[in-house]
């Protein structure tokens, strides 16, 4: 399966992509994980529901935070945010996650084009093993120097990531979670980056409104997977700002 079958039938979107391609094969380009390659909120929800007995939805996720909002209606959970960040970090979840809809093809798209990103993720250091091992099954082409995950950290820590994207100096960073985006923005442009951030449609991020011009988020092609809907966003934006 290609990229070319997803793409709209006008003209222009075919040079807009080449010229997109070029821009990123002589940029640093950096990828978050949950919610832009791997569809771990699926596996998340579906433990949820076998927990608790509930009958919850991805689409029912309205903010980054909310399995923790919906292990607030247990009381015998002490603390709500650290059961679910272990829930959602546990190896079953990320281990049986398939890839975010259009990940896979878009990523063997852009290795045949020879862009080669960096993995970025804020995730704790207890799962780098599993998430090395999802990359190994499922996009074995990804150079696992090029994943980046906290060594020591045992929280989720977005500090990392920003970090991470200024280190490595990413010029173009995809991302699923609004609020992050913003401080990645506000971050990388204190660091005189400048880095160009693409929201990749998820249900935490539906109605979201960039607050900044770098902030690219598809409102174009929400007929089309969300990960090539999300690089097709920033074809565009490169045409026009450039």
């Amino acid at each position: 399966m290609s990229l070319e079958r997803f793409l709209p039938e006008e003209n222009s979107i075919v040079e807009k992509i080449e010229r997109l391609n070029e821009k990123l094969k002589n940029s640093v380009v950096s990828y978050d994980i949950d919610g832009v390659d791997t569809d771990s909120a699926t596996c998340a929800v579906n433990k949820f529901n076998n927990l608790f007995n509930t009958a919850y939805k991805v689409e029912d996720l309205t903010s980054i935070w909310g399995l923790t909002d919906w292990v607030k209606d247990f009381p015998e959970i002490e603390n709500p945010r650290e059961f679910a960040v272990n829930l959602w970090n546990s190896d079953d979840v990320f281990g049986n996650a398939l890839p975010v809809s259009g990940a896979w093809i878009l990523a063997d798209y852009i290795e045949e084009e020879e862009i080669r990103p960096h993995k970025i993720t804020s995730r704790p250091s207890f799962v780098e093993d599993v998430t090395r091992r999802w990359y190994h099954r499922w996009m074995p082409w990804i150079d696992q120097s090029r994943i980046h995950i906290q060594k020591n950290g045992r929280e989720i820590s977005p500090t990392f990531k920003v970090d991470k994207i200024i280190e490595i100096k990413s010029l173009y960073h995809f991302e699923d979670d609004p609020l992050q985006a913003e401080d990645i923005e506000e971050k990388t442009k204190s660091a005189e980056l400048n880095t160009v951030i693409v929201i990749v449609r998820q249900p935490w991020n539906s109605g979201y409104r960039p607050k900044s011009s770098r902030i690219v988020i598809d409102a174009r092609y929400t007929d089309l997977p969300p990960a090539i809907g999300a690089y097709l966003a920033l074809a565009d934006w490169v045409a026009q700002s450039y």
